[in-house]
């Protein structure tokens, strides 16, 4: 199963806390659904959720807001760029 960069976009605006823990939980949430309804495929690991995370910082949707914090990870914050882009994909 592919990562698209905007799914891991959607997992940082419903993380808990958006922090690479918990955006990785969503994503890995998010691929249990798929499965679920039929996708193939082994769920993605944590170094391609961090690569996708750092392609949305390089298209300017996400910024990196804080370093590595032990067990949870890099925390992001979405542009307004990256609000407008998941607006537009809901719509």
């Amino acid at each position: 199963m592919k990562l698209p960069g905007i799914e891991v976009l959607a997992a940082v605006a419903t993380a808990v806390s958006p922090r690479g823990a918990y955006i990785n939980d969503q994503v890995q949430r998010a691929h249990a659904k798929a499965v679920k309804a039929g996708a193939i495929g082994h769920p993605p690991s944590t170094g391609l959720v961090l690569r996708r995370l750092r392609s949305l910082e390089k298209r300017g949707l996400i910024e990196c807001v804080g370093g590595p914090d032990g067990y949870y990870g890099f925390e992001w914050r979405i542009t307004d760029a990256g609000r407008a882009e998941l607006a537009r994909r809901a719509s």
